[in-house]
């Protein structure tokens, strides 16, 4: 991992990868919270790497907060067990399975498993439930619906129907941008993805708990 794991803030977030981190970026601006180090772990695998490396940095114990942000994908119980495992072997508080978040504030420990710390899925399921009700989301989904049609050619590069539905309903939508908008992550920095739906109101407030005590200043990215 290329990344820098320096502790540089009190306040550290850990995302899974690029979109969540341009998500961050841009809901935490929204929101006005600022002094959080945002460190991408390129990939959801990586997170107990990164949770063990920042652990042993020699300014941890000036961390106040270290917040999760990953995808459940197609087993939240298996996810969360699974960040259980990591906050353990890091030495850390570590999150209860109903609340996601730490007991301990020492320091305070959270975690949102997308779309919503309840279901299976993942970040692109967040992102469709904002366009829920358009009608470029119905017609997205009539169009990747019909690829249902297409022969179980098992030919490498052959056209089939997609495995990943929400990720291939997700990159479909992004076909109506003008510049073509390639990436959930770019669609929230290109004002695509509407931070302020009413889809995205539990999404905001993990983050005001969160980071609850959070000042003006600036928010640093490695």
């Amino acid at each position: 991992m290329k990344n820098d794991n320096s502790v540089k803030h009190s306040k550290i977030l850990l995302v899974e990868g690029k979109d969540e981190k341009n998500l961050c970026e841009c809901a935490l601006d929204i929101l006005k919270i600022a002094d959080v180090q945002i460190i991408d772990c390129e990939g959801g695998s990586n997170i107990a790497k990164r949770l063990l490396l920042l652990s042993k940095d020699e300014n941890f114990s000036l961390v106040t907060n270290v917040v999760i942000v990953c995808d459940a994908e197609k087993n939240i119980l298996s996810r969360i067990h699974s960040l259980q495992s990591a906050l353990a072997s890091a030495g850390l508080p570590n999150i209860r399975s109903d609340t996601l978040a730490s007991e301990s504030f020492n320091p305070k420990v959270s975690a949102w498993i997308s779309p919503d710390c309840q279901s299976n899925g993942m970040l692109e399921d967040l992102f469709i439930k904002t366009l829920e009700s358009t009608e470029l989301m119905k017609l997205t989904k009539a169009f990747v619906d019909s690829l249902r049609c297409l022969p179980k050619d098992i030919s490498p590069g052959a056209p089939t129907f997609p495995t990943n539905i929400p990720k291939a309903i997700a990159h479909a939508c992004l076909t109506a941008t003008d510049p073509l908008v390639k990436g959930i992550g770019l669609a929230v920095k290109r004002g695509f993805w509407d931070l302020n739906h009413a889809a995205m109101d539990q999404f905001r407030s993990f983050l005001l708990t969160s980071f609850a005590d959070a000042t003006p200043s600036n928010v640093a990215t490695t």
